[in-house]
């Protein structure tokens, strides 16, 4: 990715995804894509599921969250799912 980027983008873009949030008028689609897309400028925290999932889960609208409370969400992708179902 250096060798596509100059380095003032991929900050630009590593600080995109520390502040990404899903707001009200995105779906949980497209904050996820968002979420994939901006956090390959971030691959520390995605190659680690853990810090993978709460990154994306703490990006989720409240309401999201709380209706992924009672959801088992062992892997990024049963997370995603739960969110699909709670939005």
């Amino acid at each position: 990715m250096a060798y596509f980027f100059p380095p003032e983008i991929r900050l630009q873009r590593m600080q995109q995804f520390e502040n990404l949030r899903q707001t009200p008028g995105m779906s949980v689609v497209e904050y996820a894509h968002k979420f994939t897309t901006l956090g390959r400028f971030s691959p520390t925290i995605l190659a680690d599921e853990s810090l993978k999932m709460l990154r994306y889960k703490n990006g989720l609208l409240s309401e999201i969250q709380a209706g992924m409370v009672n959801a088992t969400t062992p892997t990024y992708s049963a997370m995603y799912e739960a969110s699909l179902r709670a939005e």
